[in-house]
């Protein structure tokens, strides 16, 4: 009988059942096959860039808020983009969080290259993502629960993680599955790991957070895309009831398809989203590059197009002191060039 209050027995990967295990096996390869697909195309328009990093650059933004929006932490995109151009001590708490989250799941690109999806990788992002609770890159060395907090301002608690002294081999567990075992298909263990990681909840605070990151990671470590592209988040923040209530399903009831089949279904959504902002966002910079060389008098020194155009598509908000320091181009020119822009 679960209990809530007692540290959670959790068992080690691989989980208990196999693929052909599932009730309806042709309708489970049907839902992984669209979101591959979906990804593949994703994976084909970011290759078609110049700079995909320049136009993800808004993307790992959103994905932020949307991550965060789960751990009730809101802001908008507007507030964040004008918060990144400010001095740190000037942002937001909420914008600050936002922020952290993309150098977080930048840092997880980085370190993956050098240490594979590993606990070294996993320590990485939690420390830039600068979690307030506990040790900041370091797994807990206390018990921590899960809670609901209800409206007479008591807290529920509806899971209490394995014991700390467990974290470091469950977490070794985890790697050895990623790396080593091909039972099951990328997507699909992408969302048991998911699962895993969250149900060891490794760190004090930040875990959801750090989990959501390391989702996307893996889908580089398998091959699935060069780039962090595919942003679950904005499908998990939509749908937050569903996907929180899913989580502990697996855990008291074993209820595993439900929650993959849920994290396909927004593969396969967040892929096409993705794809579809890349594409407009392509056309909406070549229209606006055409723009500006078909005036009589371009109002931006030609040498200068490219440069200012690409500032201002990975910085939507932006004003002439930032766009100075991001360009080494003098700030008055820069203001110049924004309220032409503008104008236009």
């Amino acid at each position: 009988m679960y209990n809530p209050n007692v540290p959670f027995n959790l068992k080690e990967l691989p989980p208990p059942f196999t693929l052909q295990s599932h009730p309806n096996f042709m309708e489970i390869l049907r839902i992984h096959n669209e979101a591959l697909q979906a990804i593949s195309q994703l994976e084909g328009a970011l290759n078609d860039l110049e700079r995909p990093s320049l136009f993800l650059s808004t993307f790992y933004l959103n994905e932020s808020i949307s991550s965060n929006a789960v751990e009730n932490i809101h802001t908008t995109i507007v507030s964040a983009l004008a918060d990144q151009t400010k001095p740190a001590d000037e942002r937001t708490n909420e914008n600050k969080e936002v922020l952290n989250y993309r150098q977080a799941l930048l840092e997880g690109t980085k370190s993956l290259k050098n240490y594979g999806l590993s606990s070294r990788t996993i320590k990485a992002i939690h420390q830039k993502l600068k979690i307030n609770k506990g040790s900041p890159g370091e797994f807990r060395r206390i018990q921590n629960q899960i809670g609901n907090r209800k409206k007479n301002g008591t807290v529920e608690v509806i899971y209490t993680p394995p014991e700390a002294n467990n974290v470091d081999l469950l977490i070794s567990n985890w790697e050895k599955f990623i790396l080593e075992n091909d039972s099951f298909f990328p997507l699909i263990k992408a969302a048991i790991c998911h699962y895993q990681f969250e149900a060891i909840h490794p760190f004090e605070d930040g875990n959801g957070r750090c989990g959501r990151i390391l989702m996307i990671i893996q889908l580089l470590q398998d091959n699935l895309l060069r780039y962090p592209a595919l942003f679950i988040s904005e499908y998990l923040s939509e749908h937050e009831d569903v996907y929180k209530k899913m989580l502990l399903r697996v855990t008291t009831h074993s209820e595993w398809w439900g929650f993959i089949e849920f994290m396909l279904t927004g593969f396969v959504i967040q892929a096409k989203k993705t794809h579809i902002g890349i594409l407009q966002l392509k056309h909406a910079k070549k229209e606006v590059k055409t723009l500006l060389f078909t005036l009589g008098e371009n109002p931006i020194r030609k040498s200068n197009v490219t440069a200012v155009l690409d500032h201002i598509f990975h910085n939507p908000v932006t004003h002439a002191k930032f766009m100075e320091k991001e360009l080494g181009i003098h700030w008055q020119t820069c203001a110049k060039y924004l309220r032409e822009l503008s104008k236009l």
